[in-house]
C-alpha cells in the first residue's frame, strides 16, 4: 500500500521560497527606491521647466501612468516577500499544515506573481517608449505642444524615463523574482499532486482483488 509522502518536495520548497524571499525583498527595495527618485525628478522636472516660462505659465508633469504601475510592482514583490516568510515559517514548524496548503500557496503565489508580470511587461514599454507628459497653461488655457516643446528644449533635458536609472532599474530586477515565484509555483503545484495522487490509488480497487473476492464467493 502507497502512502503520502509526510512533505512532498519540502527541500525543493524551501531553496525556492527563500529565493523567492530574497529576490522580492531586493526588488521591492529597488521599486521603493525608484518610485521616490521619479516622484523626486517629475517634481525637479516641473520646477526647471517652471523657471524658464514666461511668467504667469503653469506648468503640470504627468508620472501616473509609470508610477502606477511601479506601485503595483513593488506592493506585489512585498506581498510575495510576506508569502514566502509565512510560508518558511509554516514548512519547517507545522509541516503538515504546509503540506494541505500546498494548493492554496501556489494559487497565492501565481496571484501575485501574475501581478508582477503583467505590470513589469507594461512598465517596461512606457520606460522605453515614453516620456513624462508636460502640459503648460496661460490663464486657463492650455499652451499647444509647439509652445510646450520649445519650453522643454529650453531646459536641455527630454524627460524620457529611459534616462532616470533608479526606473531602469525597476524595469529589470523584478524579473529575477517572476523566475524564481514562476518556479516555486510550479514545485508548489507538483507537490501538491505528489500528496493527493496516494489517495486517489488508495480509493480503487485492483482486479487482482476483486478476484481474489469472486473466488471465495
Amino acid at each position: 500500500m502507497s502512502t503520502a509522502p509526510a512533505a512532498p518536495l519540502k527541500k525543493q520548497r524551501l531553496i525556492f521560497l527563500s529565493l523567492s524571499l530574497l529576490w522580492c525583498i531586493i526588488g521591492g527595495s529597488i521599486g521603493l527606491n525608484g518610485l521616490i527618485k521619479l516622484w523626486s525628478w517629475s517634481n525637479q522636472a516641473r520646477t526647471d521647466i517652471q523657471e524658464g516660462a514666461p511668467s504667469g505659465v503653469i506648468v503640470h508633469v504627468n508620472i501616473l501612468g509609470i508610477f502606477v504601475n511601479g506601485v503595483v510592482i513593488t506592493a506585489a514583490c512585498a506581498i510575495i516577500a510576506l508569502l514566502a516568510a509565512i510560508s518558511i515559517l509554516v514548512t519547517v514548524v507545522w509541516p503538515e499544515s504546509a503540506t494541505r496548503s500546498l494548493k492554496a500557496q501556489a494559487g497565492f503565489f501565481n496571484t501575485f506573481n501574475m501581478a508582477v508580470l503583467s505590470n513589469e511587461i507594461v512598465y517596461t514599454a512606457m520606460l522605453a517608449t515614453n516620456r513624462a507628459q508636460i502640459t503648460a497653461f496661460l490663464d486657463g488655457v492650455e499652451l499647444s505642444p509647439q509652445a510646450v516643446q520649445l519650453l522643454i528644449t529650453a531646459t536641455g533635458q527630454s524627460y524620457k524615463y529611459s534616462e532616470q536609472h533608479p526606473a531602469v532599474l525597476l524595469a529589470i530586477f523584478p524579473w529575477i523574482p517572476v523566475l524564481f515565484t514562476s518556479i516555486l509555483v510550479v514545485i508548489l503545484y507538483v507537490a501538491a499532486r505528489r500528496r493527493d495522487r496516494p489517495h486517489a490509488t488508495l480509493g480503487r480497487s485492483s482486479p487482482d482483488s476483486e478476484k481474489t473476492l469472486i473466488y471465495k464467493v
